[in-house]
């Protein structure tokens, strides 16, 4: 048993990640590894006495439920300098994957715990979700997402018959400015529709650019009515806004297409189709205006 702990003791000491003993009670037994540093000085503490407690209670519930389930298994935790009592501590939120494993120690139960920082791994994957969420240009969210959020909301409408609508936006005359000024003006036009989108409408909206110069907003707990009265808000703005370019000052509008959800329709897609279709009608009502189909 001597040297299978020797044995287990030089290959831990080898990994370049700091690997602590704990016992069942969430005492320092050990630090170990050559990324163990200044943790040697933890020996003979008890977790409570080096994270505050939520911590140390996660921790202690980590511990005791891998002894008690005799095997390993694979945690993440995040932790941050304000949570750990002692010096040394790298100041704001990182991340760690722990790897822990039942072990028997001087004829205690206790437990290896590998800590593998993965504070670089989240901040990617933190990136890439909200890429994935948001439109790159304009910074409001992205097609997938609405459609996402739409199909939530109405299951939701199923369930509760609570409303929602939804506003269809269509930019007048963006094809022709697009061949006129080029792409760099009509992106610069773009992010400015967004930013008037978020300065008029609410908190709660959900306003997104489903491709090109299209954009929609889902307007929770609002009826026809209401969201009649914020697309022609938002007209309104948008119209008399003037928008700096360097080929000069643009007044840019859009048609809006505006719809209810209803107890018939049968998917999220009807209410959608219905604001898409009421925006082809303000396209030939003369564009610049707000149409609405029930």
């Amino acid at each position: 048993m001597k040297n299978s702990h020797e044995f287990i003791y030089a290959a831990v000491s080898a990994l370049p990640d700091p690997v602590y003993v704990f016992s069942e009670n969430g005492d320092y037994v050990d630090v170990i590894g050559r990324g163990a540093g200044d943790g040697r000085m933890l020996i003979g503490r008890n977790i409570y006495e080096v994270v505050d407690r939520q911590l140390a209670d996660r921790f202690i519930s980590i511990i005791r439920e891998t002894i008690s389930a005799d095997e390993p298994n694979i945690y993440e935790y995040d932790f941050e300098e304000s949570s750990c009592r002692v010096g040394g501590a790298e100041p704001g939120k990182v991340w760690f994957e722990a790897r822990v494993a039942p072990f028997s120690f001087m004829e205690k139960k206790c437990v290896i715990w590998l800590a593998r920082d993965i504070t670089e791994q989240k901040n990617t994957e933190s990136k890439l979700k909200e890429t994935s969420f948001s439109d790159p240009l304009t910074g409001v969210y992205s097609r997938s997402f609405f459609i996402t959020e739409l199909n939530s909301f109405y299951h939701r409408f199923l369930r509760t018959f609570r409303t929602y609508s939804v506003i269809s936006v269509d930019l007048d005359g963006f094809r022709e400015t697009m061949e006129i000024y080029g792409q760099k003006v009509c992106d610069s036009l773009l992010v400015h529709v967004a930013s008037v989108m978020r300065r008029v409408l609410r908190q709660s909206d959900v306003i997104a650019r489903l491709g090109g110069d299209k954009f929609s907003v889902l307007l929770p707990d609002t009826d026809a009515k209401g969201a009649e009265i914020l697309a022609e808000r938002l007209r309104s703005v948008l119209e008399a806004s003037e928008i700096t370019t360097p080929s000069g000052k643009l007044v840019l509008t859009a048609s809006f297409g505006c719809s209810q959800v209803s107890a018939q329709d049968e998917a999220y897609e009807n209410t959608v189709s219905r604001a898409e279709i009421a925006v082809s009608m303000a396209k030939l009502a003369g564009k610049n205006t707000v149409r609405s189909i029930l």
